[in-house]
This record gives structure tokens, sequence and C-alpha cells, in this order.
């Protein structure tokens, strides 16, 4: 399960950015002698306004965020609570066809230690009008996702939600089927702006999502992908997508981040 503790040293920024990692019981009192590495950490604070960066700060040195721009725009906007985040509407090209996850961002981090880290990650997210937005976790070079949360809003009576999936096969996600369900995190608003949190405790092949001041739910990832172990991991990928947007969707993603834990 998920225990709370100071995030890994950090720029500051303008929430209290604490964090969520243990797995398997682990103590809390291990979690703060444990050694954290940021691997990926961006929130857009120090970039201009504008089409976003490869590099937006604060970075480590070596994570990159690859911006696709077919079916979504992806702007640096300021953020009204202060600082900035990236805007992300559907482009006309989605549109036409909504019912498609279309990716727009995939953001890697740097390379990982060879020890088989613990990993804790996660964002912050808003999303306006009708559609989905996905955040799908997976090992760098392989096409197959450890997990995923995706924030959801549509008419009633199905309503707003939040939802954890189990691990699927990167070729689920370029289709229109349902991904497969976990649970339900929490409700959804269109509108508010909440904070995704996971963790991969790679010893046990373990993904663990939640909504900051939810429940956590856990499931087991394979321990092959595309006939290729999953771990040890020498980097994560933490991939965006919208689906079934109108004219109407705008997304918001804010402070993302990856640590390692030693």
């Amino acid at each position: 399960m998920f225990l709370e503790h100071n995030l890994c040293p950090a720029s500051p920024t303008r929430f209290d950015r604490r964090r969520s990692l243990c797995l398997g019981g682990c103590a809390l009192a291990l979690c703060a002698l444990a050694a954290c590495t940021q691997r990926l950490d961006a929130n857009f604070d120090g970039d201009p306004l504008g089409a976003p960066l490869t590099s937006p700060a604060p970075t480590p040195p070596n994570d990159i965020f690859v911006w696709r721009t077919t079916f979504a725009t992806a702007v640096v906007v300021a953020n009204p609570a202060g600082g900035n985040w990236v805007r992300v509407t559907p482009t006309q090209a989605h549109l036409v066809s909504p019912d498609d996850r279309r990716v727009f961002l995939i953001a890697n981090t740097e390379p990982l230690s060879a020890a088989g880290p613990q990993l804790s990650g996660g964002l912050r997210v808003r999303l306006d009008g009708l559609g989905t937005l996905g955040i799908g976790v997976r090992p760098a070079s392989r096409p197959d996702y450890l997990g995923a949360v995706e924030v959801s809003n549509f008419l009633p009576p199905a309503g707003g939600s939040v939802h954890a999936m189990r691990p699927f096969s990167g070729e689920m996600l370029s289709g229109f089927w349902s991904l497969p369900g976990l649970a339900q995190l929490s409700a959804y608003t269109a509108g508010d702006v909440v904070e995704i949190h996971w963790a991969i405790d790679q010893s046990t092949h373990t993904f663990s999502a939640n909504v900051v001041g939810g429940p956590t739910v856990s499931s087991v990832f394979p321990a092959t992908s595309s006939n290729l172990a999953t771990t040890p991991m020498t980097g994560v990928q933490m991939v965006l997508w919208l689906q079934r947007p109108t004219t109407g969707t705008v997304a918001f993603v804010d402070d993302t981040f990856v640590d390692e834990w030693r």
C-alpha cells in the first residue's frame, strides 16, 4: 500500500508535493532512510509560454518529453493558481475520429540505476468538457503497459470518474475498445484538479495507483513484455492520451515526476 513521506529533494513548487511510495507493507522509517534520485521532474513554471519544451524545467539532465502534434495541440499557459501548466486541446484530426485513443505526450525518464529500484511517480491534471484523459506507465523500450489511470467525464448518467487499469498490451491503446479496468479511484467533476500517484515495486512486479486522499489499488504485471523481461527497468515512460473529445474538451497537465528509491 502507499504510505506518505517527504518527497525526493527537488526544486520547490507551489504546493507541498508529499508523495506516496512504499509498497508491500514497507515501513515508513525505511522510506525516510531510502536514497532517492529524481529521474523526471517538470512543473513548467520556468518555461516560456507557448509550445512546450522537450526538456521542461526543472528537470534532471536527461529526461525527455515528446509532444505529438497531429491529434492534439499543447501550449504552456499561465495557471490561475500560480506558475504555468500545459493546456492540451484536440485537433480536427482527432475530432473526426473521437473514439480512438490519441497519444499527445510520451514523458521519458533519464536512465535508472541497475539495481532494480522502487519507483514512484505522478502528475496533476484537469479535464474540462467531455472525454477521457489517460495516463499509462510502461518500461522504456517496451510496448506494453504496467498499469494506467483514466480521468473521464461523460453526460449523465455516466458522469465523471477516475479509474485505475490493469496491465494491457500496447496494441490495445490503438483501439477504441475499453481497457481492462481494476477499480474506481474517485468520482470526478469536470474542471477539478486531481493529483494522481503511482508506484512500481520491481521485486514483486506490482503497480499501484491512487488519487491523493483516496484509496490505493494494486495489480501484478507480467514478468515479460513481447517476450522481453519487464524488470529490471532501464527507464520508464509516462504516456498521456485523449479519447472521445469534443470541441469543448480541454486538458491541463502539471507537476509531472518520477523518482527512484534504493
